[in-house]
């Protein structure tokens, strides 16, 4: 890819909120009073936890991250995204 992966960053962070240096903790997927999907993201700098509010999120962290739990996810992911994680080799 030309330019490596930051073209995409910078074309989806346009208008988004992209930070970056926020290690996640958590996701937590629930529905609002209205009947909307909302999600609260848990992060943990090295100075305070902070917490998050979206209608949406876009999860992209290596294998080895998912599959170590470093992210929990509230509710689980489901039973075949949980298989697919544990199946799924590295490398080429």
């Amino acid at each position: 890819m030309l330019n490596g992966m930051s073209t995409i960053v910078k074309s989806l962070s346009k208008n988004v909120k992209v930070l970056l240096s926020h290690p996640v903790t958590d996701i937590i997927h629930s529905i609002d009073d209205s009947g909307n999907a909302k999600f609260i993201i848990k992060a943990t700098t090295p100075s305070a936890s902070t917490q998050f509010e979206a209608k949406k999120v876009v999860v992209s962290v290596p294998l080895g991250s998912l599959k170590k739990g470093f992210i929990r996810f509230q509710p689980e992911l489901p039973v075949t995204k949980r298989r697919a994680i544990r199946r799924m080799g590295f490398g080429a």
